[in-house]
């Protein structure tokens, strides 16, 4: 299969807007990673996003797989972004990083994306015993 970027500059250049992405979006760092067609990618349990290709904007791609339902009640939670696809069940919408808090949370939680742990909560996990519940 053929790389998906034009030079390895290119594909660092795009990890490290994705990393931006990820912590102004206050996203785990576990979920930056390449997916099949060897992109950048944050990955989330119902949707990822990738670069827009423009160095400002991004693409959230939500698959709910439920129902048209979920999917319209997705638009209405993420109201203050761009659609750029509208699917019966899924689809895409374009954004930059310039978002309020609320708009923040709702993109963590339509996508499924989980938090960095915080640091009382890395302290706590580490002062626990191995085994202990």
């Amino acid at each position: 299969m053929p790389l998906s970027y034009s030079s390895q500059v290119e594909k660092e250049f795009d990890k490290i807007k994705l990393n931006e992405a990820r912590l102004a979006l206050r996203i785990a760092a576990n979920t930056l990673k390449l997916d099949e067609c060897e992109l950048w990618r944050l990955h989330g349990k119902r949707g990822s996003i990738t670069t827009w290709g423009d160095d400002v904007n991004y693409l959230l791609s939500i698959y709910t797989r439920r129902s048209i339902r979920a999917w319209s009640a997705v638009k209405t939670r993420l109201n203050k972004l761009e659609v750029i696809q509208n699917a019966e069940q899924e689809g895409c919408f374009r954004f930059t990083l310039s978002l309020d808090a609320n708009t923040i949370r709702q993109i963590r939680m339509v996508a499924g994306f989980r938090q960095p742990l915080s640091e009382s909560r890395i302290k706590k996990l580490r002062g626990k015993k191995p085994g202990a519940v």
